[in-house]
């Protein structure tokens, strides 16, 4: 009975420059019950092969049959040893044993007596000891107890004993020798040992993507008239060179060409323990990954802290210089008789007022000048943020202090306060000119005061109210939710996308699917991982959310605050996996994942208002995760608005959008690259 067929196989590899043929023709069977040597130099196609029979690849033309049926229908049947380790670093040696028992469907107790007499044949003493910390030789092994903790019906191993000394090949080759012949085990093993190929019932000979030949050792040397295997395959690679060799074989290889069609059966109970071994797997990688659970709770943590003790606060130890001409001496300003008041019937004197204005002036420190060339000096040098002049004769020339029949006349400006200011800073400026206009409005206060007028007769017709927030409230809590919004999908798609890379990379991805898993469930298991790594993100954003939010409804902020945050995790990570089924570098995918938020935030009014944004650039503003999220961030925290306001509900719906259109790019990435596999 044969195990495997393949049948009128083509693989081709399309390059730019050319398509490379990897098999052509290939033709091979393997018996129930043998241990086939596939013998062949590097590049020959083994590799190419193997993973076609394993599922890992696709042939462009001909079929694979194992075991009678397509190629994934018996997985559970099959152990695999890949070329490459293919282990996870952070697993112990019986965590990763176990992994595979799992994802094969074994009970715990039949992993663990098979854990055990695994690690006893092939040496492995210290089963706590890290994948990572073990020499490659011990890999190795840990490699091939992974591919027999099943039992596996059919052993497929890609170079099984590379980097295995002598002794210990010795005792693998006798176990092998020992399965096949006492419980009908199939090996199909790659190899370019020489002595490995004598210890096997069958060789196959392959080269240039064909297969020279294939039958028992035996008979192989007998059909080449040769007693060495090395003269064997010399000669078949020198007949074939000479185009006089295409195939070799015997009575027990059959010629059939039937495609089956495939039916797609799964059990759900094993489904579920494959989704249960996937999601212990990276429960475990970020245990031991201290710096990737930092980076994905501590540091959002970090970054609100940072955040909220940083943005919007009030400047301290700004300088101000001060040029009043109206004294000879700053300290004359103290002296009542200087700034004393005289209310008449008709006329209100006040002396010296800019001494009362430089009083109210108490959120900088004051530095006064003789004169205006000595401050502008300081001011080049970097020494002051800015300063103010008062004329000599500003009180005279003031203008709320001139009486009625002068308001015709033409005013000086000796009357007005000239501030001068380093706009080279924008937020000092800013915070500045706001300071020193509510100086002016307490200052005419006071002096309408004195003069026995209503406070509100200096002050300009306008008044300001908020019905959402205070009129004090700080820059940050505007610009703090976008920067969270920002963070919170940047790591959590950066995280997610380096996971699913480093496992494509190491290898344990195809040797995950090889043992029946499939990528919906690899997927499925880092959102699962991602969305509880969200909601505790989440609970870090409820507490900075309650600390600094103004008075809304608790359980309905809660309730909507915290699913906004998961919604944006969900998206987050979705976004990388998109990236990880796009590429293979971990240097691309953290350019996506985490310098892409940049452009993001200048796009989406974290800076600087959307309504600012050039009108081509709206509508691309408005479709980033990070726009209408940020101001619905902002109206849960600080206004009791209802769901089906479009202040509210819209930032949802975006973020809905995303997930949607990225579970589509990523099911459509992952079919893609299943159907053009290389």
């Amino acid at each position: 009975m044969g195990v495997i067929k393949v049948t009128n196989a083509y693989k081709l590899y399309d390059s730019r420059s050319d398509v490379k043929v990897v098999l052509k023709d290939f033709n091979m069977h393997v018996k129930k019950g043998s241990i086939y040597a596939l013998m062949g130099s590097s590049g020959c196609g083994k590799t190419t092969l193997i993973s076609c029979i394993v599922g890992t690849n696709t042939l462009d033309r001909g079929n694979i049959t194992v075991f009678g049926d397509r190629v994934k229908a018996n997985v559970n049947k099959i152990g695999y040893m890949p070329q490459e380790i293919s282990l996870i670093s952070e697993f112990t040696i019986n965590e990763m044993i176990r992994f595979f028992g799992i994802m094969n469907g074994m009970k715990s107790e039949i992993i663990k007596e098979r854990t055990k007499f695994l690690c006893d044949l092939l040496e492995l003493d210290d089963t706590e000891k890290l994948v990572r910390n073990c020499s490659g030789g011990q890999q190795r092994r840990v490699s091939f107890a992974v591919a027999l903790i099943h039992e596996p019906q059919l052993l497929i191993l890609d170079e099984p004993t590379v980097g295995v000394d002598s002794l210990l090949r010795s005792k693998i080759w006798g176990f092998l020798l020992d399965i096949t012949r006492t419980k009908n085990i199939t090996v199909l093993m790659t190899t370019h040992y020489i002595e490995e190929a004598r210890l096997s019932s069958h060789v196959g000979v392959m080269r240039k993507g064909i297969l020279l030949a294939e039958d028992t050792t035996h008979n192989l040397l007998q059909q080449c008239n040769t007693t060495s295997l090395e003269e064997a395959f010399l000669k078949l690679s020198e007949q074939q060179e000479m185009g006089r060799r295409q195939f070799i074989t015997s009575e027990f290889i059959e010629r059939a060409a039937k495609n089956d069609h495939e039916k797609h059966i799964r059990n759900k109970t094993e489904g579920r323990r494959k989704l249960q071994a996937l999601l212990m797997k990276n429960v475990i990688q970020l245990i031991r990954n201290p710096g990737v659970l930092f980076f994905a709770l501590i540091l959002p943590f970090v970054a609100i802290i940072c955040l909220h003790n940083t943005i919007g606060g009030k400047p301290t130890g700004l300088q101000l210089g001060i040029i009043n001409d109206e004294v000879m001496r700053q300290h004359d300003c103290s002296n009542q008789s200087f700034t004393a008041v005289e209310v008449e019937e008709y006329e209100c004197r006040v002396n010296k007022i800019s001494c009362r204005f430089i009083e109210e002036i108490d959120f900088v420190v004051k530095k006064f000048y003789k004169s205006r060339h000595e401050a502008e000096n300081d001011a080049k040098r970097g020494e002051l943020t800015g300063f103010i002049f008062f004329a000599s004769n500003f009180t005279e020339a003031f203008p709320l202090l001139r009486y009625s029949s002068d308001f015709n006349l033409d005013y000086s400006d000796d009357g007005i306060i000239q501030v001068y200011l380093d706009n080279t800073n924008l937020q000092f400026v800013t915070f500045l000119q706001r300071k020193l206009y509510d100086a002016y409005h307490d200052f005419i206060g006071r002096i309408m005061e004195v003069c026995g007028k209503p406070e509100k007769m200096g002050h300009i017709p306008m008044m300001f109210e908020t019905f959402h927030g205070a009129l004090d409230d700080e820059f940050k809590n505007s610009i703090v939710p976008g920067f969270l919004v920002a963070t919170f999908f940047a790591i959590s798609s950066y995280v997610t996308s380096m996971c699913l890379i480093d496992d494509r990379r190491s290898g344990v991805w195809h040797r995950s699917l090889v043992a029946g898993a499939n990528p919906f469930q690899f997927f499925l298991s880092h959102l699962v991982i991602g969305s509880a790594i969200a909601t505790l993100q989440a609970l870090e954003f409820v507490v900075y959310a309650v600390l600094v939010g103004n008075d809304v409804d608790t359980w309905r902020f809660i309730l909507l605050f915290t699913t906004l945050i998961i919604l944006l995790g969900l998206a987050g990570i979705l976004y990388g996996l998109v990236i990880s089924v796009s590429t293979d570098s971990s240097l691309v995918a953290s350019y996506f994942s985490v310098m892409i938020a940049y452009p993001f935030m200048c796009l989406s009014g974290v800076f600087w208002p959307v309504e600012g944004v050039p009108h081509y650039l709206k509508f691309l503003s408005y479709m980033l995760p990070f726009t209408l999220p940020s101001k619905t961030f902002v109206n849960i925290m600080f206004t009791n608005l209802p769901f089906h306001n479009p202040t509210i509900y819209l930032g949802f719906v975006v973020i809905g959008g995303w997930i949607l259109g990225e579970l589509v790019i990523c099911l459509w990435f992952t079919k893609w690259n299943s159907a053009n596999r290389k």
